[in-house]
C-alpha cells in the first residue's frame, strides 16, 4: 500500500510541476518547442543519409547464437552466395521439349550471354583481313567458320552497362561492362591464353611483317648502330637497310631448305654473306681495281676462317680474278679492314637472327605454350590430312586388321606359316558389314548381323582350314573321307562350339570311315580335322571383331579426319596462329544444353576449337591412325622441336652453341636426362648425365679464344650446357604430356558432339530430351560416354548408344532436376536456365573489376552496385518478354506466342523485400488524417465551439508524425537494418501509440479546460492527471520491447529496437511539442475564442451530459456480464477457445515463408516464385572446410565428402567428387581421386596443379601467407617449388578455407528443407569430430551451407523461438506492471489473460493461412502489447475501486473504462485498415489480417474474460482514501468530485478515448459512483458562481488534493 501511494503521489507531483512550469515560466514553452524541433531536425536526415537500397534478406533469418551464424560469417567472408540469374520456361502446350520452346530460349538468352566478337573476324589466320575467295563456294560459304565469322560472332542488342573507369593514362572514361565480366567463369590458365602476337617461323616471308619482328629488329639495329658508329667502313661504305635485307634473304632461304629450324646456322650463313657484301666494297675503296667477285669470295672465306694465311687469301682471290697482279693487294685489304668488316657482319646478322627468333619463339616468351602448341599441331595435322586423306581413308581398314593380326594368339604362334586373317573371309565379311552399316544397322550391338558376318568369313576362309590339313596330311588319307569329316566337323562346331570333345572326335571319325576312309588312318585324321575346324572357328570370331572395327573406322574416317571446311580447303590454318582461349563461357545451364544449339554463347575461339578438336584427338588417340601419327611427327615437328629450340636459343651463351651439327648430340643428351629422371636420379645427376651423353654423341662448341678449334664443352660452360639440356628435355616432356592431355580433353569442350534439335522431328526432340535426362541420371553412364555418344570409351562405338546428356560446356554432368520441371513420358512441363554472378565479396570478382575499370578504389558497395545496375538492365530487357509485349517475339501472332518466360535476377528477391518495405507515405498521411478526424470528432462538442479543439488535434497528429519519422531516422543513425516491417508496419503501429498518448492528454485537457480556471491551474491538473498514465503505457511498452530484443531472430530484434525508439521519442516529443501547444490552446479557451473554423452555440449544461456509450457500459453491459450464468458461460467459452487454439495453432500451423508469400501477385517475382516452388525441387549448396593444416586433413575431408554424398537429400548427379577441387587435384597428382598425398608433397603438387587445370578452381579456394597470417592470392604459390622459383612466387602460401558444390534434391515443403539441413549435418559432424589431428588443427571444420541453410535453418528453432519471444514479452509486461502497480496477483492475472490472448491469436494462424516464421513471431510479440492495451486499464481501475464486493468493483471499473476501451479498439482498427491498403499482399496478409484478429481477440479478452476473472479472484483494492487524509482545510467543496486521470491507465498501442466528465444527479446511486484518486481544487468563487463545477458524488481523497494544490495554485485567492 505504501509503495502504491508513494508511486501515485510522486508521478503526480512531477508531471503537475511540469504543467505548472509551462504555464508560469514563459520561456519554457518556446524552449521545449525548440528542443523538440531540434530532435526531429537531427533525426529525420538519417533516413536520407543511411538508408540502404538493398535488404540482405538472408541475414535477417539467421538464428543468433546458432551454429549457422558462425558458418555463414565464415562463408561470406571468403566466398558468399552467388547472385543467381534464373529464367523459367513454360508453354501453352504444357511441353517445353519442342523446337519452338528451345528457339524461344535461345532467343531470350542470346542478348544476355552471347558476347559480340565481330572485331575478332577482321583477321583470318593473322595474315589477311579479307575472307578467302573460296568462301563464295559451298560448303565453305555456309559451314566454314572463317567464311561465316561475322554472322557467328555477332550478338545484336547485347546487354551492357557503362561504369566509370580510367584509361592507361589515368584519365576518366566510361567502361562497358557485359555479362561475361560479371558471371562466374573459371579463369583461363596462362598456358591456354591467346598470344598477343603470332609466332611465325622464320622461313615464312610473312614473319618479317609481324610487329614482334619489326620491334625486335629495330631494337637490335639501334644497339648495332650505337656499337658500330665511328668505324670507317661502317660510316663510308655500309647501307644498313641493304645489309638487313641480305641477311633476311639468306636466313629465310636457309630455313626454307631445312627440315627443321636452325637459326644459328642460318645466322652464320648470313654472317658469311654479309662479310662479302661489306668487305668487297671496303677493299674496293682501298683499290678500285680489285675484282668484285673475287673479293666477295675472298671475304666469304675470311668469314668462315679468319685465321687464313696471306698466301691462302691470295690463292682464293686468284682463283676468281686470275693473275691480275692484285692478289697481294686484295689480301692486304683484309688485313686492313678485316676486323671491322667481320664485326659489322656478325653484329648485323645477329640482329636479324634475334628478330627472327623473337617472332618465331614469341610463344615461349609469353609462356602460352599449350595454346601455341595446340594450334601448331592442329595445323600440322590439317596439312598432313589434307595431303593424305585418300590414302588414310583407303588404308585405315587394313591398319585395323593388321593391328588385330599382330595380337592374335594363333597367327603369332602357329607353325603353319599362317600370319594373317583370311583375305577371302575378310573381303566377304567386310562387304556384307559395309552394306548393313549403310542401311543404318548398328554393327556393335546387332547380334544377327554379327553372326551372319561370322558365317560369311568362316566359309570364305576355307583356305585356312585347308592349309592346316595339308600341313599334316599323309598320302594314305582318303580325300572323300576328309571331305566328309570336314563337313561333319563344320556342322557340329557351328551348331555347338562347346560340344564334348570325345563326341566331336567320334563324329568326325565316323564320317571319315563312312566315306572311304580307312580305319587305320582314322586316329590320325580326327585330331587334325578337329583342330583345324576349331582354330578356323575361333580365329573367325576374333577376325570378325576387328573386321567390324575396321568397317566402322573406314566409314567414320571421312568424318574423323579434319574437314576441308575447317581450313577452307587447305588455304588457311585450322586455328589462327595467335589462337588461344581468351575466356570460358559463363557458368550457366540451360534446357538447350542437351543439343548442339546449347553452344549459342560459346566464345569465338572456343568455336574455332570445337570444330577441329575431335579430329585432332581422333588422329592421336585412335589406334588405327597410329602409323600416320608416326609418319607425320606433328607433335615433335610442330611443337616440341620449336619449344626446345627456343629454350636452347635463350639459354646457351653464343649463336654458335646450338646449330644443326649438334642436333643429334642434344637429342642424345635429352634422352639421357629423361632416362636418369625416370630411374629416380636427382635433377643435378640427370643433368650431368645429359652433358656426358651430349659429348659422347659428338656435341661440341667453338671456344671463343680459339674459334677454329673444335673441342668439347669448356669447363666454364658445362654447367650452363647441362642446365639448358635439362631444361629443354624436362620442359618438353612435361608440356608434351600436358598437350597430349589437352588434345584428349578438348573434344569434351563445347557442344559439337550433341544432337541438333533443328535436324529432328518434333517427336524426336521430345524423345531425345527424355533419353538425355535418363542418360544423365544414369550413374553408370560417365561423362566420357556422353561425349563419345557410346558406352564404349575406346572411341570405337562398340557399345550402346548414348543419344544425349545434359552436360556443361566443359563436359560435366548437370543435375536434371535443376533444369527440368515435372517430366513425364509425354512431356516436360517446365524448364529452367540459370547463371551465377560473382558474389561482390569474392576476391576474383574484385580483381576482375579492378582490371576492367583500371581502378583500385572500388568499395564493396560500388562492386555491389555494378551488379545491381546490370541486373536492372536485365530486368528492363526481360520484363517485356515476361509480359509478352509487342516486338519481343512472345506477343500474339509472333513466333513464340505460345511460350512463356518468367525470370529472376540477383536483385529480384531484395527488390521484393524493398518494395514490401517501402513506406506508403500516402497511406500514412491518410491514416493520420482519418485518426485526426476521429479524435476531433470524439472530442468535438456540438454545444460549445470554444471547447472544441480541432486545431490542437491536428497539431497533435503532426507531432506524432514527426516522432515516427524521427524514430526511423534515429534507427538508421544507430545502424538498425530496415526490414519490410520497418517502413510498412512500424509507422502505423507508432501512429497508434502516438495517437493513444496524445488522446489521453487531449481528453484530459478538454475536460479540465471547461472549469474556466487560470491557465496554470488547468495545465497543472491536466499534466498531473494524464502524465502518469502516458508514462505507465510508454514504460510498459518500452520494457516489453527491450526484453523482446533478447530474441535470437534478427528481424524480431530489429522490430523491437525500432519500436522501443518510437516509444521513447513519442513520449518525449508529446511533452516537448504537444503539451506546450495545449497551453496555447488553453489561453485561447480562457479568452473565449472559438476553435479555428468552428462557429457554434455554447450550452454548458448540454455539453456536460454523459454519452450513450457511458450509459451503456455502466448499465446494461455490466448487468449482463456480471450475471452468474454469464460468468460461467464466459469461463467455459474462453477455456474452450483457448484449448482449441492450442490444438489448432500448435498442431496445424505450418512453418516457413516462401518468396511467393512476400511478392505481390501480378509481378514477375510472384509468378516466378510460384512456378519455381511448384516445379523445381533442387537447390545448390556448398561444403566448406576450414583448416590450418590441409595436408594433414586430406583424408578426413575425403571421408566427410563421402559421408555427405550418402545423405538421401544429396543428389548423386553430379557426384560431389566430380565437382570438388580436392578430388581433381589428387586425380591429377596421383592418378586416383581418393589417394591422399604425403604431407610434404602436398603444396609442391598443389602449385603444379594450380598452374594448369587447377586454375579453374580458384574461386573455391581462399589462402593465406603463413609467414604473416594475412590473406593472399592462392595463385602466388605457382612456381614457388620449381628448381628455379618463379619470380614473385611465394612458398608460404597455404590454404585457409575451401568450398565445393553439391546439390540438394526433392525439396518441396518446409519439412523437406529442414530435414535436409539436419541430414547434412548428421552426415558431416561425426566425421569431423573423429578427425585425429583436431588437437593440432583447432580451427578444422567441414560443414554444409548455402541458400537452403541460410533461409530454412531458422525453422529448426521456430518452436523454441515462439516460446522464447512470447515468454520474454510476457515477462516484460509482468515486470513493468509490477513495478508500476506493486500488486503481484494483479500482474499474474493480467499476464495470464494476455498469454491466453496470444494463444488464441496463434490458433488463428492456420485460418488466416499464415505460417509460423519470423514475421508471425513479430505479430505475436505485438499481440502481447495489444493484450496489455485491453487489460491494463480495467486491472488498474479495479485496484483503485473501493468496496467489498468484487462484482461491484468490476461494474464500477467497466463503467469508468468501457468507453475508453471501445474508442481504443476503434482507433486500433482504423489504423489497421490502412495497412490493408498496402500494395504488398505480404503486408496485407501477415499484418493486416493478424492485427485485425489481434484487436478483436484482445478486446474480447479484456472486456469480457478479464472482468469475469476479476469478479471471481481479483485482488483487494488499494484504499488510497484510508491512507491519505484531507489536511488542507481550505474551501474545497467536499461534495465535489471530478474524474482524474491519475487513477486511469491507458493501453500500450492505440489510444483509448478517456471518458468525458460526467456525474449522476443522484448522489446515492452506486451505479454512478466514481472513485477518485485525485480531487480538483475549487477554481471558482466560494459561492460556486464562477464556473462549471464537478458533479458531486463522492468525498475527495485529500492527500492527492494536497499534492495538486501545492504545485498548481500560486495564491490564496484561488483556493
Amino acid at each position: 500500500m505504501f509503495l502504491q501511494e508513494w508511486c501515485f503521489r510522486s508521478n503526480t507531483r512531477v508531471f503537475a510541476g511540469l504543467g505548472n512550469a509551462i504555464a508560469t515560466r514563459k520561456f519554457l514553452a518556446p524552449l521545449l518547442f525548440l528542443l523538440g524541433a531540434l530532435i526531429i531536425g537531427g533525426c529525420v536526415p538519417g533516413l536520407f543519409l543511411f538508408y540502404s537500397e538493398e535488404n540482405e534478406i538472408t541475414k535477417l533469418y539467421v538464428q543468433e547464437g546458432s551454429r549457422l551464424q558462425g558458418e555463414r560469417e565464415l562463408f561470406n567472408q571468403h566466398f558468399g552466395l552467388s547472385r543467381q540469374q534464373i529464367a523459367l520456361y513454360t508453354s501453352d502446350s504444357n511441353n517445353v521439349a519442342t523446337s519452338t520452346s528451345f528457339d524461344s530460349i535461345i532467343h531470350t538468352l542470346t542478348p544476355i550471354f552471347k558476347h559480340d566478337e565481330t572485331d575478332a573476324c577482321l583477321s583470318f589466320d593473322g595474315d589477311t583481313t579479307t575472307a578467302p575467295a573460296l568462301c563464295v563456294q559451298q560448303p565453305f560459304a555456309s559451314e566454314s567458320l572463317y567464311c561465316t565469322c561475322n554472322k557467328t560472332a555477332a550478338s545484336e542488342d547485347q546487354l551492357s552497362i557503362t561504369w566509370p573507369g580510367r584509361n592507361e593514362s589515368g584519365s576518366p572514361i566510361d567502361v562497358t561492362i557485359y555479362q561475361k565480366d560479371l558471371c562466374e567463369t573459371p579463369p583461363v590458365p596462362s598456358v591456354l591464353a591467346p598470344s598477343t602476337q603470332e609466332s611465325v617461323p622464320a622461313a615464312e616471308p610473312v614473319a618479317q611483317e609481324k610487329p614482334v619482328y619489326q620491334a625486335a629488329l629495330a631494337e637490335a639495329l639501334a644497339d648495332a648502330d650505337a656499337a658500330l658508329s665511328g668505324g670507317q667502313v661502317y660510316s663510308n661504305t655500309v647501307d644498313l637497310d641493304t645489309l638487313v635485307t641480305v641477311s633476311e634473304t639468306v636466313i629465310q632461304q636457309y630455313e626454307a631448305s631445312q627440315n627443321r629450324s636452325d637459326l644459328v646456322t642460318a645466322g652464320l650463313a648470313a654472317y658469311v654473306e654479309l662479310a662479302a657484301q661489306v668487305g668487297a666494297p671496303a677493299s674496293s675503296a682501298i683499290n678500285s681495281s680489285l675484282d668484285t667477285a673475287a673479293l666477295e669470295k675472298l671475304w666469304r672465306a675470311v668469314a668462315v676462317d679468319s685465321n687464313r694465311t696471306a698466301a691462302e687469301l691470295q690463292a682464293i682471290y686468284t682463283s676468281v680474278a686470275g693473275a691480275d697482279g692484285l692478289s697481294l693487294v686484295a689480301a692486304s685489304t683484309v688485313a686492313q679492314r678485316g676486323e671491322e668488316v667481320l664485326t659489322i657482319a656478325v653484329t648485323v646478322s645477329r640482329a636479324v637472327v634475334s628478330a627472327f627468333s623473337a617472332v618465331q619463339y614469341y610463344f615461349a616468351r609469353q609462356q602460352n605454350f599449350i595454346s601455341y602448341g595446340y594450334q601448331a599441331v592442329a595445323a600440322c595435322v590439317a596439312e598432313y590430312t589434307h595431303e593424305n586423306r585418300e590414302r588414310m581413308e583407303e588404308v585405315v581398314f587394313d591398319v585395323v586388321i593388321a593391328q588385330g593380326e599382330s595380337v592374335d594368339p594363333f597367327l603369332t604362334s602357329n607353325t603353319y606359316g599362317i600370319d594373317h586373317f583370311s583375305a577371302n573371309g575378310t573381303a566377304a565379311a567386310r562387304q556384307y558389314l559395309a552394306q548393313q552399316l549403310a542401311q543404318g544397322v548398328t554393327l556393335q550391338t546387332n547380334t544377327t548381323v554379327q553372326e551372319t558376318a561370322f558365317l560369311q568369313y568362316f566359309f570364305a576362309a576355307d583356305a585356312f582350314y585347308t592349309t592346316i590339313i595339308d600341313a599334316e596330311r599323309t598320302a594314305n588319307w582318303s580325300a572323300t573321307g576328309l571331305a566328309a569329316a570336314k563337313s561333319t566337323a563344320f556342322q557340329l562346331i557351328l551348331a555347338n562350339r562347346s560340344i564334348d570333345s570325345n563326341d566331336y572326335l567320334d563324329a568326325i571319325g565316323t564320317a571319315y570311315t563312312a566315306n572311304g576312309g580307312s580305319l587305320s588312318t582314322v586316329s590320325e585324321i580326327r585330331p587334325v580335322v578337329s583342330t583345324a575346324a576349331i582354330e578356323l572357328y575361333d580365329i573367325s570370331q576374333r577376325a570378325i571383331t576387328y573386321i567390324i572395327q575396321g568397317v566402322i573406322a573406314f566409314a567414320a574416317t571421312p568424318g574423323l579426319l579434319m574437314d576441308s571446311t575447317a581450313t577452307v580447303n587447305g588455304t588457311l590454318r585450322p586455328l589462327p596462329r595467335s589462337w588461344g582461349i581468351d575466356r570460358f563461357p559463363c557458368s550457366r545451364v540451360t534446357p538447350v544444353d542437351l543439343f548442339q544449339e546449347g553452344g549459342f554463347d560459346l566464345p569465338l575461339n572456343m568455336r574455332f576449337l570445337e570444330r577441329i578438336s575431335a579430329s585432332v584427338s581422333a588422329f592421336f588417340s585412335l589406334s588405327f591412325y597410329q602409323p600416320f601419327v608416326d609418319e607425320a611427327q606433328c607433335m615433335d615437328k610442330a611443337f616440341l622441336t620449336p619449344l626446345k629450340e627456343a629454350i636452347y636459343f635463350d639459354s646457351l651463351p653464343s649463336l654458335s652453341s646450338y646449330q644443326g651439327a649438334n642436333f643429334d648430340a642434344f637429342a642424345a643428351g635429352e634422352d639421357a636426362y629423361l632416362t636418369a629422371i625416370g630411374s629416380g636420379q636427382t635433377s643435378t645427376v640427370a643433368a650431368g648425365a645429359a652433358l656426358q651423353a651430349f659429348v659422347l654423341a659428338g656435341g661440341s662448341i667453338y671456344n671463343d679464344s680459339a674459334p677454329t678449334t673444335a673441342e668439347a664443352v669448356p669447363a666454364a660452360l658445362q654447367s650452363q650446357f647441362a642446365g639448358a639440356i635439362a631444361r629443354a628435355a624436362g620442359t618438353a616432356s612435361v608440356l608434351e604430356t600436358e598437350l597430349g592431355n589437352r588434345i584428349n580433353l578438348f573434344p569434351g569442350l563445347g557442344f559439337w558432339y550433341r544432337p541438333s534439335y533443328e535436324a529432328l522431328a518434333e517427336d524426336e526432340v521430345l524423345s531425345t530430351t527424355l533419353a538425355g535426362i535418363a542418360a544423365t541420371n544414369n550413374g553408370t553412364i560417365t561423362n566420357t560416354m556422353c561425349i563419345l555418344g557410346n558406352t564404349d570409351t575406346s572411341g570405337q562405338d562398340l557399345g550402346e548408344d548414348v543419344p544425349a546428356c545434359l552436360l556443361t560446356w566443359s563436359g560435366t554432368k548437370q543435375p536434371t532436376q535443376l533444369v527440368y520441371g515435372d517430366v513425364s513420358a509425354t512431356a516436360v512441363r517446365a524448364s529452367r536456365s540459370a547463371a551465377n554472378h560473382w558474389n561482390e565479396h569474392l576476391p576474383l570478382y574484385r580483381q576482375r573489376m579492378e582490371a576492367l575499370l583500371n581502378r583500385d578504389d572500388l568499395t564493396d558497395k560500388e562492386l555491389e552496385r555494378i551488379h545491381r545496375t546490370f541486373e536492372l538492365r536485365m530486368i528492363a530487357y526481360l520484363e517485356p518478354l515476361y509480359k509478352a509485349e509487342a516486338g519481343t517475339g512472345y506477343a500474339s501472332n509472333e513466333p513464340f506466342a505460345s511460350e512463356h518466360v518468367d525470370f529472376q535476377t540477383g536483385r529480384s528477391t531484395s527488390d521484393v523485400v524493398d518494395e514490401a518495405g517501402e513506406a506508403d507515405i500516402e497511406l500514412l498521411i491518410a491514416a493520420g488524417v482519418v485518426l485526426a478526424a476521429y479524435i476531433a470528432f470524439s472530442i468535438y462538442n456540438l454545444w460549445s465551439s470554444v471547447y472544441s479543439h480541432a486545431a490542437l488535434a491536428v497539431w497533435g497528429m503532426l507531432v506524432v508524425g514527426g516522432a515516427i519519422f524521427a524514430a526511423l531516422g534515429l534507427s538508421l543513425y544507430f545502424g538498425v537494418t530496415f526490414t519490410p516491417v520497418s517502413t510498412s508496419v512500424v509507422p502505423f503501429l507508432a501512429l497508434g501509440i502516438g495517437v493513444d498518448d496524445m488522446f489521453v492528454l487531449l481528453r484530459a485537457y478538454a475536460r479540465e479546460v471547461k472549469d474556466g480556471s487560470k491557465a496554470e491551474h488547468i495545465m497543472t491538473r491536466v499534466v498531473g492527471e494524464a502524465g502518469p498514465s502516458v508514462l505507465f503505457t510508454s514504460f510498459t511498452n518500452l520494457v516489453a520491447f527491450l526484453i523482446a530484443f533478447a530474441a535470437p531472430v534478427e528481424v524480431v530484434q530489429l522490430f523491437a529496437y525500432q519500436m522501443a525508439i518510437n516509444v521513447v521519442l513519442n513520449f518525449l516529443l508529446l511533452f516537448l511539442l504537444f503539451v506546450p501547444a495545449m497551453y496555447l490552446d488553453c489561453v485561447r479557451v480562457l479568452a473565449s475564442r472559438s476553435d479555428i473554423g468552428i462557429r457554434c452555440c455554447h450550452d454548458d449544461k448540454r455539453a456536460r451530459e454523459p454519452s450513450l456509450l457511458d450509459r451503456f457500459f455502466q448499465g446494461p453491459y455490466s448487468d449482463f456480464l456480471m450475471a452468474t450464468p454469464t460468468r460461467v458461460i464466459v469461463i467455459i467459452a474462453f477455456a474452450t477457445w483457448c484449448g482449441l487454439a492450442v490444438w489448432q495453432g500448435f498442431f496445424h500451423t505450418e512453418t516457413g515463408l516462401r518468396i511467393s508469400d512476400v511478392a505481390e501477385e501480378g509481378t514477375y517475382q510472384y509468378d516466378f516464385a510460384s512456378l519455381l516452388e511448384s516445379e523445381f525441387q533442387m537447390y545448390s549448396g556448398s561444403v566448406v572446410t576450414r583448416s590450418d593444416d590441409f595436408p594433414a586433413a586430406q583424408q578426413n575431408i575425403l571421408y566427410a565428402l563421402a559421408a555427405l554424398q550418402e545423405a538421401e537429400s544429396v543428389s548423386d548427379v553430379p557426384a560431389i567428387g566430380s565437382l570438388y577441387w580436392l578430388h581433381n587435384f589428387l586425380e591429377d597428382a596421383t592418378g586416383n581421386a581418393t589417394q591422399v598425398l604425403p604431407e610434404e608433397e602436398f603444396y609442391p603438387a598443389f602449385a603444379s596443379w594450380l598452374a594448369a587445370g587447377g586454375v579453374s578452381y580458384l574461386a573455391d579456394l581462399s589462402c593465406i601467407d603463413a609467414s604473416t597470417g594475412m590473406t593472399a592470392d592462392c595463385f602466388d604459390i605457382v612456381g614457388a617449388f620449381d628448381d628455379e622459383p618463379r619470380a614473385g612466387s611465394n612458398p608460404n602460401i597455404t590454404l585457409s578455407v575451401v568450398r565445393g558444390t553439391f546439390y540438394l534434391q526433392d525439396l518441396a515443403v518446409n519439412s523437406d528443407f529442414t530435414s535436409a539441413i539436419r541430414e547434412t549435418r548428421a552426415q558431416l559432424d561425426p566425421v569431423v569430430d573423429a578427425y585425429a589431428n583436431r588437437g593440432n588443427d583447432t580451427k578444422y571444420n567441414t560443414y554444409a551451407t548455402g541458400y537452403v541453410h541460410f533461409i530454412w535453418e531458422q525453422y529448426l528453432h521456430s518452436e523454441e523461438n515462439l516460446y522464447l519471444i512470447v515468454g520474454l514479452c510476457v515477462v516484460g509486461v509482468f515486470i513493468a506492471t509490477l513495478v508500476l502497480q506493486f500488486n503481484p496477483l494483479a500482474s499474474v492475472i493480467l499476464c495470464v489473460i494476455v498469454l491466453m490472448a496470444v494463444i488464441e491469436v496463434y490458433g488463428l494462424l492456420p485460418i488466416w493461412d499464415v505460417r509460423n516464421n519470423a514475421f508471425s513471431l513479430v505479430n505475436l510479440c505485438l499481440s502481447v502489447g495489444m493484450g496489455i492495451e485491453f487489460t491494463a486499464h480495467i486491472t488498474h481501475q479495479f485496484l483503485a475501486e473501493r468496496g467489498e464486493s468484487r462484482v461491484l468493483r468490476v461494474r464500477n471499473a467497466l463503467g469508468f473504462m468501457g468507453t475508453a476501451m471501445f474508442h481504443g479498439a476503434v482507433s486500433s482498427i482504423l489504423t489497421t485498415l490502412f495497412i490493408a491498403g498496402s500494395d504488398t499482399g505480404f503486408i496485407r496478409e501477415y499484418f493486416f489480417g493478424m492485427f485485425f484478429a489481434t484487436v478483436v481477440v484482445c478486446s474480447l479478452n479484456g472486456m469480457v474474460l478479464l472482468p469475469v476473472v476479476l469478479s471471481l479472484i481479483g485482488p483487494s483494492p488499494i484504499n488510497v482514501e484510508d491512507e491519505l487524509g484531507d489536511d488542507d482545510g481550505d474551501n474545497t467543496d467536499a461534495g465535489d468530485e471530478f474524474e482524474t486521470m491519475a487513477t486511469m491507465s491507458k493501453t500500450t498501442m492505440t489510444s483509448v478515448v478517456p471518458t468525458t466528465t460526467w456525474g449522476d444527479d443522484d448522489a446515492s446511486s452506486t451505479a454512478a459512483r466514481k472513485p477518485s484518486a485525485l480531487i480538483d481544487a475549487q477554481v471558482t468563487g466560494g459561492d460556486g458562481s464562477g464556473g462549471a463545477r464537478k458533479p458531486s458524488g463522492l468525498d475527495d481523497p485529500p492527500a492527492i488534493q494536497e499534492t495538486l494544490m501545492s504545485v498548481g495554485n500560486d495564491d490564496d485567492d484561488d483556493q
